[in-house]
C-alpha cells in the first residue's frame, strides 16, 4: 500500500511541479557540456531528473510524516 501511494504522490508531483524555477537552476547552476541540440537535450534530461528527485523526496517526507 505504501509503495503505491508513494508512486502516485511521485508522479502527480511531477506533474504538478512548477518547471519554471527548475530551468532557471539547471542554466543558473549547472554546467552542461555540449552545443546546440546536445546541450539542450542535456538541460531537458537534467531538468526532468531534478524534478523526480524533488518529487521523491517530497513523497517519502509525507509518507514519513503520515505514516500510520
Amino acid at each position: 500500500m505504501h509503495i503505491i501511494l508513494f508512486l502516485v504522490i511521485v508522479l502527480g508531483s511531477v506533474f504538478l511541479l512548477p518547471e519554471g524555477w527548475i530551468v532557471t537552476l539547471v542554466k543558473h547552476g549547472i554546467v552542461l557540456s555540449g552545443t546546440g541540440e546536445m546541450a539542450m537535450h542535456h538541460q531537458d534530461l537534467t531538468v526532468l531528473l531534478v524534478k523526480a528527485l524533488l518529487s521523491s523526496v517530497m513523497a517519502y517526507v509525507l509518507l514519513r510524516l503520515f505514516r500510520r
